[in-house]
């Protein structure tokens, strides 16, 4: 934390958390008036508390400006842990996933129902994307299949219902900011479909509260930073324009430090990593990104301009969306993040004959220096060892990392026979056969309070 802390001036008193006894009964008014972002009978609301039980310390720090003497940092550290969020059911009547179905033909009999609905009645409506990998289920191949249960899982989950008295837990609050703990597999962020979000929760829970969010401060505008969907952890949001600005120069010149904790597939031989790489949008999994590689190779003249050809050599798809060719043509950012092993641990699985299996897994802290998307979950990817749970960058993941390190194993062992090539593959697919969430928590968060320049930091311990 000392490295973190520039010159900001003197400290103002100390910030203490406002609790408004009346607050549960406003947010009861709002959810009956808008009823979208809140979904929870009038008895849950009243009898929650958004507020989780903390502790709030205060530690003396050694300035490093000469003359500065000792100022005190303020943290707050969470006292319980938040479980994921609970997979939702797609059908009603079944009570079951489309994406646990037991065969083919129960998924796609059980998404199609699903597609067809009225989208103005239906939370689970899917995207034009995902209906159209669906209508074209017949000519895929079992990985491809694979990946679109994958894409359905997650479009359902994003577009769950909330509940505030499950989903929304606040760390600190005052006039300027809100620190919250966002459960594994919430939106951060509304996005561009407009799903329910724990920024709509804050938003909802904080707006009848006198001079706690700005009039013309929308959901949109409270948000400083995100979190991905099956990422838990520690969010602020800004409740005031002043704040809004302040937090997003804090964290654009990097005078914000954020600590993570994972766990990753396997035992890492090493005890500590400094990957500094660049990354880029991968062209054939777009959204998502891998690491860079070389621009600007010449395809084979005498070959035709194939859609093939133009990826292999890393030219961008001609008949990608145009929202996704920008992202395709955007050139490799710089990234890096600090890994550190904490320990070597070992998961527990229940054989079919009674028996219990371990399955090794490495808790490692991440610190990234720079804030790019996936970052975190790329990087591990790429030493070959993914997080726990990652459905993008792991085993049979929907994207990749830009480092395949199953061929490399092939390659340099007996081919797809070689003994490490078999058994990184048996651990992967035993993790799978868990379904553990996505294990990737961003714990720690310190920053200056974007109004009294008060270093503060907020802790809250994984959940796994």
């Amino acid at each position: 934390v000392v490295s973190l802390m520039g010159c900001r001036g003197f400290l103002s008193p100390l910030l203490l958390a406002r609790r408004r006894p009346n607050c549960a009964e406003h947010f009861l008014s709002l959810s009956s008036a808008q009823g979208q972002a809140i979904n929870a009978p009038e008895s849950d609301i009243l009898r929650s508390n958004f507020v989780m039980n903390r502790t709030v310390s205060v530690r003396s720090m050694p300035w490093i400006l000469p003359g500065r003497g000792m100022l005190p940092l303020q943290i707050f550290r969470a006292q319980s842990v938040v479980r994921p969020k609970q997979q939702p059911t797609l059908d009603t009547n079944s009570k079951k996933d489309p994406f646990f179905a037991t065969s083919d033909g129960e998924f796609i009999s059980l998404v199609r129902k699903i597609s067809t609905r009225n989208s103005t009645a239906s939370i689970y409506q899917l995207s034009t994307s995902a209906k159209a990998m669906v209508s074209e289920w017949d000519t895929l191949s079992a990985e491809e299949r694979y990946r679109v249960r994958l894409k359905v899982a997650a479009e359902n989950r994003a577009s769950a219902p909330l509940n505030p008295s499950t989903d929304l837990h606040i760390i600190y609050q005052d006039s300027d900011i809100c620190v919250t703990y966002k459960p594994s597999g919430i939106l951060s962020v509304p996005g561009p479909r407009r799903n329910p979000s724990l920024a709509n929760l804050v938003h909802d829970y904080l707006i009848y509260q006198e001079e706690q969010v700005d009039d013309h401060m929308g959901v949109d505008q409270m948000i400083v930073h995100r979190l991905d969907m099956d990422t838990s952890g520690i969010l602020v949001y800004a409740l005031n324009t002043q704040a809004l600005s302040k937090l997003h120069e804090d964290f654009r010149d990097r005078q914000v430090k954020k600590t993570y904790h994972a766990l990753l597939v396997g035992h890492l031989p090493m005890s500590e990593v400094e990957l500094d790489v660049s990354l880029e949008r991968d062209p054939l999994h777009v959204p998502f990104m891998r690491i860079a590689r070389p621009r600007g190779l010449s395809t084979d003249s005498t070959m035709p301009a194939t859609n093939e050809t133009n990826l292999s050599n890393n030219q961008p798809d001609p008949t990608a969306h145009p929202k996704f060719q920008k992202m395709i043509n955007q050139a490799p950012k710089p990234s890096k993040t600090e890994m550190r092993v904490l320990v070597w641990e070992y998961l527990d699985q229940m054989e079919e004959n009674g028996t219990t299996s371990k399955l090794p897994v490495t808790r490692v802290e991440l610190v990234p220096h720079t804030g790019r998307t996936h970052q975190l979950r790329v990087h591990c990817a790429s030493l070959g060892y993914p997080i726990v749970g990652d459905d993008i960058y792991g085993y049979k993941g929907s994207g990749d990392c830009g480092i395949d390190h199953f061929a490399l194993l092939a390659k340099h062992g007996n081919g797809n026979n070689s003994a490490a090539y078999q058994a990184r593959t048996r651990l992967h697919t035993r993790l799978q056969k868990l379904q553990i969430p996505l294990c990737l928590h961003a714990k720690e968060l310190s920053f200056y309070h974007p109004k009294t320049g008060t270093p503060i930091m907020f802790d809250c311990s994984p959940p796994f």
